[in-house]
């Protein structure tokens, strides 16, 4: 895949911080937060009182989407990047750490999907029309977050399914964040659907033993309610 040079002079590390911020201010899910720490991205879970997510599911899928925003964003920055999961007693609600370890131009999808990035609303549409079989496949196809699978369901459903730990949930998380992004480069729309049951249904039998189900992503093109436009 072609790269592209990151355009930004040798001062651009300074705006790193500030663009990931605006970014997350924006975009960001509720229930996480990123904070650099030296040359290192921080994602921690933030709970709260008034939630209903007592196992912290819904949490730690917000957290990998918040993941996902972050390495977008500092792709452009021409980062290297490296997830690491800590263990550290000290400090629980960290669940990820996008650590740089080097340099290199981002790819042409990289620049696709951080420009996608504004093109995601917080709103989500309620009814969808098919975009096609094999337009889903292709967007199952390319998963690049270790240990997450991303299967089709039916004609506007992809599941994301990984293991059963904190990490993998992250994970799940971030891979389904990306594929919204790799849909929104196709100029499609989706909606997501965090699976926090202990068996979710609408899943196959066949899917179920795959993997533990965490999320559904629904693809497609918005149907105007009431005969308006897409917004």
């Amino acid at each position: 895949m072609n790269s592209v040079e990151p355009a930004f002079d040798a001062d651009r590390e300074r705006g790193t911080d500030k663009l990931v911020r605006d970014t997350l201010a924006r975009l960001a899910p509720h229930g996480c937060a990123v904070e650099p720490r030296g040359t290192d991205f921080v994602v921690s879970e933030v709970p709260s009182a008034c939630e209903r997510d007592h196992l912290g599911a819904r949490r730690l899928l917000a957290c990998g989407a918040a993941l996902s925003i972050t390495r977008t964003v500092l792709r452009m920055f021409g980062h290297d990047l490296e997830v690491v999961f800590p263990d550290d007693p000290g400090r629980p609600d960290e669940v990820a750490v996008l650590r740089q370890v080097g340099t290199r131009p981002p790819t042409r999808i990289e620049w696709d999907r951080y420009v996608a990035l504004e093109r995601m609303r917080r709103t989500e549409p309620d009814h969808l029309t098919p975009a096609g079989r094999a337009v889903l496949d292709a967007l199952a196809a390319p998963c690049d977050w270790p240990g997450v699978a991303v299967s089709v369901v039916d004609d506007v459903t992809l599941v994301v399914t990984s293991g059963v730990t904190r990490r993998d949930q992250v994970l799940a998380g971030a891979a389904a964040h990306t594929v919204r992004l790799d849909a929104a480069v196709a100029g499609l729309d989706t909606a997501f659907v965090a699976l926090t049951a202990p068996d979710p249904p609408r899943l196959t039998a066949e899917l179920r033993a795959l993997a533990r189900p965490h999320a559904l992503v629904r693809v497609g093109y918005e149907i105007p309610v009431n005969g308006g436009k897409r917004r």
